[in-house]
């Protein structure tokens, strides 16, 4: 399975932050959060991550992919770290609206 996040900006406040999880039969969103006091510290990026991989199981989750900004890349290389079995990776097609 993969995780994925998708991040997208509103007019108000807001940052919007979708989990689905993927697999190759079929893509499920799981939850959505409002991350926009803390979207760009890496502590707490991690700790929804890391949480979110506990919350599927650590056997289902493979991969994690998220846009490409500093604080992205850093949640990545600490949860490869933490959790050798998984990888991340950047998106390669962000899409109008809202970056995947």
């Amino acid at each position: 399975m993969v995780v994925l996040l998708c991040q997208m900006h509103g007019l108000t406040e807001t940052c919007l932050i979708n989990f689905l999880v993927s697999s190759h039969t079929e893509t499920m969103f799981v939850k959505f959060i409002n991350g926009y006091e803390f979207v760009m510290t890496r502590e707490k990026l991690f700790e929804m991550f890391y949480s979110l991989v506990e919350e599927i199981g650590e056997e289902n989750a493979v991969q994690v992919i998220t846009n490409d900004g500093s604080n992205y890349v850093l949640v990545g290389k600490l949860l490869e770290e933490e959790k050798p079995h998984l990888y991340w990776t950047p998106c390669v097609c962000p899409l109008y609206g809202f970056d995947a």
